[in-house]
């Protein structure tokens, strides 16, 4: 971990980095009163002593436009979830060990502006536990290389979704694409459990509904 002058100074800079470090603070306390400044933050592989923190604390993130989180334990996106992020488009929460226990809560009041969304890499069997009343602005939802079995339950809560990332699931079932009518993108590379019929229903639907789709299904 640096001098916490060096820190302290870093954290005012616009764009900030910190990785591999080990604090005794949380990140309510880190980033208190530095938040306001930063424009691009990413917080990768850090360890906290104590997962314990103020709840109530809650960050004016006031320029960040971009937060990337890698954290197995996924301690610091649950203490930063409640803050607020008026100009956030970009969201990598990939690499965090998510699982379907906890919910993932993205509301208007939280994250008005979020367009990219990436949860790959993450131990998500489905996306029920992704709620809030923001999932109708996300344009990118990134998915893959999760344990995923299904997208059927939520998908249809994306409304503007235009770039979806399902590789590298074990998803069995696929959605109606009449349920995503601005999707324009579509990857579902290596997702081999999928059934042939499933396949079939789904390329029909696109050919009388969607016709300017671009598909990726390598190896599947």
């Amino acid at each position: 971990m640096p001098l916490f002058n060096d820190l302290s100074y870093t954290l005012k800079s616009h764009n900030v980095q910190i990785r591999d470090s080990y604090f005794y603070l949380s990140l309510n306390d880190l980033f208190y009163n530095v938040g306001s400044n930063i424009e691009t933050l990413s917080l990768l592989n850090n360890t906290f002593s104590s997962s314990l923190f103020n709840q109530t604390e809650k960050i004016y993130f006031r320029l960040l436009r971009s937060l990337r989180i890698h954290d197995k334990k996924s301690l610091q996106w649950y203490q930063l979830s409640a803050s607020y992020f008026p100009q956030l488009i970009d969201l990598d929460l990939s690499y965090n060990g998510f699982t379907d226990e906890k919910i993932l809560l993205f509301n208007q009041q939280n994250f008005p502006t979020l367009k990219y969304l990436n949860l790959s890499h993450n131990q998500l069997q489905s996306i029920d536990n992704l709620t809030g009343n923001c999932l109708n602005r996300i344009e990118t939802l990134i998915l893959s290389f999760n344990p995923l079995t299904t997208v059927m339950n939520k998908i249809f809560e994306f409304q503007s979704l235009r770039f979806l990332d399902l590789s590298s699931t074990v998803i069995k079932q696929l959605f109606s694409i009449t349920l995503l009518p601005r999707l324009e993108t579509f990857l579902c590379r290596q997702c081999q459990q999928i059934p042939m019929n499933e396949y079939e229903n789904f390329l029909t639907n696109c050919s009388l509904f969607h016709n300017h789709l671009i598909l990726d299904l390598t190896e599947t």
